[in-house]
């Protein structure tokens, strides 16, 4: 069974407000379980072995997010140190929540946690558009053959049949990264935005965000003085608020499946990056509440259809744009949409005024290359 896999945090001491989240979740009972729409896990490993509980603790103080959602903690998962195996004992318990149709939220442990979760995505044989909001890229070739935080993408990379369709990195400093990752990201038509674009328009980083199934968000993403001092992190980085309005578009996301947040350390009892990444993760959860469930192509009666002609490809680009939300889509040639899913690719305003200007939108160009 897969609560045989977790240990429970035991909170016992601890006292919390009715309205609290650590007045419910302190106290579920395992039948609980089977009715939950959210699922949180920590994650222990050797070099992060109290991490998850000094963010649930932090997380239980703030208050319930909307009732009409079940949430459930599992406990602690541990991440053995140097065995592979443990990895996929975890895909193993990531892969039945997904089949359930329940959420995953991981917290505590490094990057390399998300090579786990994109290996319950294969044992669904489910395709999976992935990102991460980091520093730097995960593709680094190493000595060490085991899956770590500098190479967990070049091994997902690597696998004969990883069903990733696309990558995104967000929030990545081109000063922390060797030239030979960009170049990869290239190669394989994965996206990217640098942390100077997201600062330029972070409403841009929404229709990335809202094609993913799987993201991870690591505390290195961040500026130095917004963590409490955590050494991971650079002089430079995002803002606390702007990666709370990053996972708020990211739980609004129809498609959002499994999300890890990754890479805070506990050190010297300051629990400012524990308390950061607990209201990081209620932000996500109370956009979760707010899905619209609107993906176009279970119902485009909601949606105005608008037609732009692009003379130089001799081809119509079809966008749509939802009633109920305000977002944009724009749709690919039925002959290149070999994956259902890939039929519409969330877009902004801004590539319609791209089209209405003569010119094809990136995002579409990305699509139409990985499509073909």
């Amino acid at each position: 069974m897969i609560l045989d896999h977790f240990s429970r945090a035991d909170f016992s001491q601890l006292e919390f407000e009715v309205e609290q989240l650590g007045f419910y979740l302190a106290q579920e009972d395992e039948h609980l379980f089977e009715e939950s729409s959210v699922v949180l896990i920590g994650i222990e490993d050797a070099d992060f072995p109290l991490e998850a509980n000094q963010i649930r603790k932090q997380l239980y103080k703030l208050y319930r997010i909307d009732q009409t959602i079940q949430i459930y903690d599992l406990g602690n998962f541990s991440l053995l140190a140097k065995e592979d195996f443990s990895f996929m004992q975890l895909a193993d318990c990531i892969s039945e929540l997904l089949e359930r149709n329940q959420l995953p939220v991981l917290f505590g442990g490094s990057q390399k946690t998300i090579y786990s979760l994109h290996q319950a995505f294969i044992k669904n044989k489910t395709y999976v558009n992935a990102g991460m909001v980091a520093k730097s890229f995960g593709f680094q070739e190493t000595e060490d053959q085991l899956v770590n935080d500098a190479n967990y993408l070049l091994n997902i990379c690597q696998q004969q049949n990883s069903y990733l369709f696309n990558f995104i990195q967000m929030a990545y400093q081109t000063y922390l990264i060797n030239p030979r990752a960009i170049q990869i990201q290239s190669e394989l038509n994965f996206e990217g935005m640098r942390l100077g674009t997201i600062r330029d328009d972070i409403k841009e980083t929404e229709p990335l965000l809202r094609d993913l199934d799987l993201l991870g968000v690591s505390m290195n993403a961040l500026k130095f003085s917004e963590t409490g001092n955590q050494l991971n992190c650079e002089p430079n980085g995002l803002y606390a608020e702007e990666l709370a309005q990053l996972l708020r578009y990211a739980g609004m996301s129809d498609k959002m499946k499994a999300i890890g947040f990754f890479d805070y350390r506990y050190r010297n009892n300051d629990a400012i990056g524990a308390k950061l990444f607990a209201q990081t993760i209620w932000c996500f959860l109370e956009a979760f509440t707010q899905r619209k469930r609107e993906w176009p192509d279970k119902d485009d009666r909601k949606y105005m259809r608008y037609t732009v002609h692009n003379d130089s490809m001799d081809l119509d680009l079809v966008f749509l744009k939802s009633e109920l939300s305000g977002r944009w889509w724009v749709q690919m040639p039925k002959d290149k949409a070999t994956l259902k899913r890939q039929f519409y690719i969330p877009c902004s305003y801004n590539d319609y005024q791209v089209a209405l200007d003569g010119d094809i939108p990136e995002r579409w160009l990305k699509g139409f290359q990985k499509l073909g």
